[in-house]
């Protein structure tokens, strides 16, 4: 700089307003430049993630896009309290993504795309690895981590999805960034058909497993320390055609039940003995006022961290977030509700909060 003065002689004040106008992921890459900016930014991402905390929803979104011949967008976003999003990451990529993420960790995200590779990234810091293909094309996949080692790890089920009656052909296994970075076929697998989304909890991965009648039998688990299997039974009247979706409520498995008539939401918790109580039920009238007609086709719903169910009303273009315990509804626009929504059918949503976790800690 001009008269021999450099970066360590603005006032910290002023250094920090312009990190503030920068992604996390860019700001954390100037940790290097010295040793006073490592102790700055480390300070300044600390204070970041406590604001982002007090004011995101706890929800990202993402939008894959074609932005030329062979070459995608993909959009990271937090949807923000009282409206808004606040843009995390755009990465480009030369293959397009699914429409749904696989699963989401200590602020880490996991999603494949239309060749078969699986991703992990992290939008706050950045990082991104892309792990090794694996040969069969079937799948379904998790992502957990094992707290013996401190190692992420990534899971593939190779299943028939045309065919239930088809059984599980078998199951791989990934180190995340290790040196020996390549699938294990493991003895174990789970004897019935796995439908994502996944949900970690305390070391271990759950899906829900379907008949060949495309109905819910059971709830797969999968120890990612150990690596295997095992089954765990629904709570009782879920053996239906319902729709069911697997969730975290409170840090315990939770499983929400939408009843057929599309009159109520049934929230069940799953207890440490594996047995199931009836924790919530939700009358789909309380959503009349944010969603005509009670309309919910092709909707999307979650039952977060905080305490909310989240569902997306396609027809009135707009996020709805039910409060289950003050019963408070929130709910945030997305465009115009005469048009198509943009991001859809390539909208993915998934329950985060940001962190510093690195994916490799090797």
């Amino acid at each position: 700089m001009e008269g021999g003065r450099n970066y360590d002689s603005l006032p910290g004040d002023i250094t920090r307003r312009i990190f503030s106008l920068l992604p996390l992921y860019l700001v954390l890459r100037l940790r290097l430049v010295c040793k006073a900016w490592y102790a700055l930014i480390t300070e300044f991402a600390a204070e970041y993630l406590n604001r982002s905390k007090e004011t995101s929803l706890g929800i990202i979104c993402g939008n894959s896009r074609c932005i030329s011949s062979g070459v995608f967008s993909l959009d990271i976003s937090s949807l923000q309290i009282r409206g808004g999003i606040k843009t995390l990451m755009t990465k480009t990529l030369s293959i397009s993504p699914r429409f749904a993420f696989n699963g989401s960790i200590n602020g880490l995200i996991c999603f494949d795309d239309a060749k078969n590779n699986i991703h992990v990234f992290n939008p706050t810091t950045g990082e991104f690895v892309t792990l090794p293909p694996a040969h069969l094309s079937s799948y379904i996949i998790g992502i957990g981590y094992c707290p013996l080692t401190k190692q992420y790890k990534a899971v593939k089920i190779f299943q028939d999805f045309i065919e239930f009656a088809t059984p599980v052909k078998a199951a791989a296994v990934i180190t995340v960034g290790a040196p020996s970075n390549s699938w294990r076929f493991i003895e174990s697998s789970p004897p019935y058909k796995c439908i994502g989304p996944n949900v970690y909890l305390n070391g271990t991965l759950f899906w829900l497993s379907y008949t060949e009648e495309i109905m819910p039998l059971a709830i797969t688990a999968f120890d990612v320390s150990d690596e295997t299997f095992r089954i765990i039974r629904l709570p009782p009247k879920v053996l239906s055609r319902n729709l069911n979706c697997l969730a975290e409520q409170e840090g315990r498995l939770c499983l929400v039940k939408f009843d057929a008539e599309k009159e109520y939401f049934e929230i069940y918790i799953m207890l440490e003995d594996f047995q199931w109580i009836s924790q919530y039920r939700v009358s789909i009238k309380d959503f009349e006022p944010h969603c005509a007609n009670n309309y919910f086709s092709s909707f999307q719903f979650l039952c977060l961290k905080k305490g909310k169910i989240t569902l997306w009303s396609k027809l009135m273009q707009r996020w709805i977030f039910y409060d289950i315990k003050s019963r408070a509804i929130e709910t945030i626009q997305v465009g115009d509700a005469n048009e198509k929504m943009i991001a859809s059918p390539d909208l993915l949503i998934c329950p985060y909060e940001e962190s510093l976790t690195p994916i490799c800690n090797c």
